[in-house]
């Protein structure tokens, strides 16, 4: 009886393709299309705490549609205040609305684009906020809707995240959230003591060790700290079992605020542990942080006093 019903249905597939082959597709008309603004350069810059009026961002998008971005209407920008710690939003205000009178040609692609530069205190005044009412270390969250010639609307919520992810083709721009950041100190070298929790193999057998790390400034309150491991894996166990080398993470310092957004090892991310908090004394200089391995739960904490 499967086998018939089968039988049924190849042939009924047959002839409704035979049809087809018959007439053209109408349908493609009335299918709706979307759009999206591909970032191309940015986001530069920073915002500082301390100079709201003097720091900013900026970043160029080209805009793509089934008409070489020729209908798209308008792109608008909002920004919300958000407090990381409480992981609340403040109501999302708008900042700047753009329109296709406001595009230029892409040298390269012939699109429309548009650079578009926010300066801190734009956001605040849009927010209707001062330094008064946050805290550095915080971030602003930006949201973006473009809006086509036809009247729909495409934003985060209504767009396919691999067309938000970094691919190389697409990369649309429709929200990020910029770190409030203050005047960072933290190059140089430290004597960095690690403990680890839970590491594989080696239980209590290597508990401890101390090396002198490096911080290097990148710009904006980053830091690319070389020996992050804190020697486990360039001249401890993990050489000789998996032939690892040292790890250079990325810190970010926001205010006192210490970070490690992106952190990883060559098996897993490496987690922020929100049980052992990262701290930073501004007045002896000392930074703690702690990571937990996502995937298989490794664990440690480094103790960097400056030298």
């Amino acid at each position: 009886m499967k086998r018939i019903n089968i039988f049924l249905v190849f042939a009924f597939v047959l002839a409704a393709t035979a049809c087809e082959k018959d007439r053209a597709f109408i349908e493609f008309k009335d299918l709706e299309y979307g759009a999206f603004p591909r970032l191309i350069d940015g986001v530069n810059g920073e915002f500082n705490f301390f100079d709201p009026a003097g720091s900013a961002i900026d970043f160029t998008v080209e805009f793509y549609d089934e008409n070489q971005g020729k209908n798209v209407q308008s792109y608008s920008w909002t920004a919300s205040y958000f407090d990381k710690t409480a992981g609340t939003f403040t109501t999302p205000q708008t900042v700047a609305t753009y329109t296709a009178s406001d595009f230029k040609p892409e040298p390269e692609t012939g699109l429309p684009s548009i650079t578009i530069t926010f300066t801190f205190q734009q956001a605040l005044d849009a927010m209707g906020l001062t330094t008064a009412d946050i805290d550095g270390g915080n971030a602003v969250r930006f949201n973006a809707t473009l809006t086509k010639t036809d009247g729909k609307t495409f934003d985060i919520s209504n767009t396919g995240a691999n067309i938000i992810g970094n691919a190389p083709a697409f990369g649309a721009l429709f929200a990020f959230d910029q770190n409030i950041i203050c005047p960072s100190e933290l190059e140089g070298t430290y004597s960095a003591v690690t403990t680890y929790h839970q590491h594989d193999f080696i239980g209590d057998g290597y508990t401890t060790n101390t090396q002198d790390v490096e911080w290097v400034a990148k710009g904006s309150g980053k830091y690319d700290v070389i020996g992050f491991d804190g020697g486990l894996y360039s001249d401890g166990p993990y050489v000789g079992a998996y032939g690892t080398s040292a790890l250079t993470i990325e810190v970010v310092d926001a205010c006192g605020v210490i970070s490690t957004p992106g952190a990883q090892d060559p098996w897993q991310a490496l987690e922020e542990d929100p049980n052992s908090p990262n701290s930073y004394d501004p007045a002896t200089g000392v930074i703690t942080i702690t990571v937990v391995g996502a995937v298989y739960g490794e664990s440690w904490t480094t103790i960097y006093t400056p030298k």
